[in-house]
């Protein structure tokens, strides 16, 4: 049955046709507190019973698939004027997954930057635990970003044999329909998948911004929370959690 779905999917993919998955992006700001390793136990504490379960608003994204590539980033038509007030990192993650490269633009710290290199690997760990997502049954992995700290848990779908997913996280054999990162400290979850076409071909932006390698980024990563910790700023006020 699996590999009926496979190559009935294959085929939806091919000779250009597009589909769309939708994505909701929150953030629960009393878990991120704390991750905050300059403050006590009774600072903590005390801010998660002033804030309680205080989350963002929703940020909305979209993948755009095709046989080739996929491109993932803000939803335009869901876009408003105070998402654009307060969001402090721009991405256009474009990756080339049958020649398994990343062409990403992103905008992180206030300057620009470009990625044109090959997909670097993710250790991901599949645990048996299953769970739906969006209507699709699916299974749990494990993987943890070292430069922020990160236990990241996915969930994919091999009803939908794409090995990509939201915010630059790929590699599993199905298409990720959630992240969780520490926790739910920041939740990206799909809300609709949409496999027919949807008659918009992927339009590759122009790169714009400097060229980097991810090691590079993690180290200007690292180096910004390192600065942010000991100066007793929360480093994900200025940077994508």
């Amino acid at each position: 049955m699996r590999i009926l779905i496979f190559l009935f999917l294959c085929s939806e993919f091919l000779y250009g046709q597009v589909s769309k998955i939708e994505y909701e992006r929150k953030l629960d700001w009393t878990k991120i507190v704390q991750s905050m390793t300059f403050m006590s136990k009774e600072e903590k504490d005390r801010m998660a019973i002033t804030w309680g379960k205080r989350s963002s608003d929703p940020v909305y994204y979209s993948l755009l698939v095709d046989s080739v590539q996929s491109i993932y980033q803000i939803d335009e038509e869901k876009l408003t004027t105070q998402d654009f007030s307060w969001r402090r990192e721009k991405r256009i993650i474009h990756t080339n997954y049958r020649n398994k490269r990343k062409l990403d633009n992103i905008e992180i710290l206030g300057k620009a930057f470009v990625f044109d290199e090959d997909l670097p690997k993710i250790k991901w760990k599949i645990m048996n635990e299953i769970k739906e997502v969006a209507g699709y049954v699916c299974m749990k992995a494990v993987t943890t970003d070292t430069i922020k700290n990160q236990v990241v848990v996915a969930w994919f779908t091999s009803e939908i044999p794409i090995s990509i997913g939201p915010d630059n996280y790929y590699g599993l054999p199905g298409l990720i329909l959630e992240i969780s990162k520490n926790d739910g400290s920041a939740l990206i979850t799909a809300t609709e998948v949409s496999l027919k076409n949807i008659n918009k071909p992927i339009l590759i932006p122009k790169k714009k911004g400097k060229k980097i390698t991810t090691e590079k980024m993690n180290a200007l990563i690292l180096k910004h929370i390192k600065e942010s910790m000991a100066a007793q700023r929360n480093p994900y006020w200025s940077l994508e959690y």
